[in-house]
């Protein structure tokens, strides 16, 4: 059967089961959980539908989309097209989906908006600390330092529509790693699959990056993001903390996630969870917010598009007024 006349089917069934549901007075959601590991990151999907085979199917048809944008867009993977940008030499254009132009386009505006507080071409710092793949750890001199933030520039990578979707690096020695904006767009991806079939209530998560729909005041979405919990009808959420200290031989502690700005880890900081549009900008926010540590209030509130909670150590939790009568525990 073509892939138009299964989802129209699909769609028709659920919504044969909705009109039997609103004759026979609203259940008591029934949540069908799976998770999926696609190329290293665990996705997780909830659905609320009382036919635990419908719910399979469309969990089924969230993890292909999810899976779709991962194989483009996930660092390290080759064949992704994030991976052939950094391979391909300078200054070449390089033919990209759709999926992966949103995105770079997504991180661009971020890393702007922010002024460098998130950047997507932070791999040169991972290497100068020795934390990439096969590395050493170790606490590097300040001038290791300055020689990786000379490739730590978000403006080196172009992309362009008027010709296809392209893209390209302007210096040889750039690389890309899109991070928590690449997991949030693979989460974005599966919502969006099981909106389109019509479901009534869903949540697709990774570790950090979170999307939710169909909630209402009897059964929201309960969403724990380590230093608060959210409690949402719908919407989007990501969070960033440190992460496991790491010792080097020398006996040094280093702890990410990194000030892309110094190069260095940012300290004082419990969390950063932030809330707008999508899975991917939530992330790409909360990254920057939490390089910004103690700057990041007045940045949330300069935005009416961004609400977040924000943690620091030996400080009260703060929350945008906004978010605040949904946080239910801080």
């Amino acid at each position: 059967m073509p892939a138009r006349s299964r989802t129209f089917g699909f769609a028709c069934l659920l919504a044969s089961l909705h009109l039997l549901a609103c004759a026979t007075g609203p259940p008591t959601p029934v949540a069908h959980e799976a998770t999926r590991d696609l190329y290293g990151v665990s996705v997780r999907i909830i659905v609320r539908h009382p036919d635990g085979s419908l719910a399979r199917t469309a969990s089924n048809e969230g993890f292909r989309a999810a899976e779709a944008v991962a194989s483009k867009l996930l660092a390290g993977r080759a064949g992704s097209e994030i991976d052939l940008i950094g391979k391909v030499p300078p200054r070449l254009w390089v033919e990209i989906a759709p999926e992966t132009h949103a995105a770079l386009a997504l991180a661009a505006h971020i890393a702007e908006d922010s002024d460098g507080a998130y950047d997507y071409t932070w791999p040169a710092l991972r290497r100068s600390w020795g934390l990439h793949e096969g590395g050493t750890p170790h606490q590097p001199r300040d001038f290791e330092i300055d020689m990786a933030l000379r490739r730590v520039d978000w403006e080196d990578i172009e992309i362009r529509d008027d010709d296809g979707l392209q893209a390209r690096r302007l210096n040889r020695r750039t690389e890309i790693d899109l991070g928590g904006v690449a997991r949030g767009a693979m989460v974005d991806a599966a919502t969006t699959r099981l909106r389109e079939l019509g479901l009534a209530a869903a949540r697709v998560s990774t570790t950090h990056e979170h999307a939710f729909f169909g909630g209402n005041v009897e059964h929201p979405w309960r969403i724990d993001v380590g230093i608060a919990v959210v409690t949402l009808a719908e919407g989007a959420l990501a969070v960033v903390v440190p992460g496991s200290p790491v010792t080097t031989p020398a006996g040094d502690t280093i702890e990410a996630p990194f000030d892309p700005r110094s190069g260095r880890p940012t300290r004082g900081m419990r969390g950063v969870a932030v809330r707008t549009r999508s899975a991917a900008a939530c992330a790409g926010y909360a990254s920057a917010i939490f390089a910004m540590a103690g700057d990041g209030p007045g940045f949330i509130d300069a935005r009416s598009e961004l609400d977040a909670v924000i943690a620091r150590e030996e400080a009260p939790v703060w929350v945008s007024a906004t978010l605040a009568p949904h946080v239910t525990s801080r």
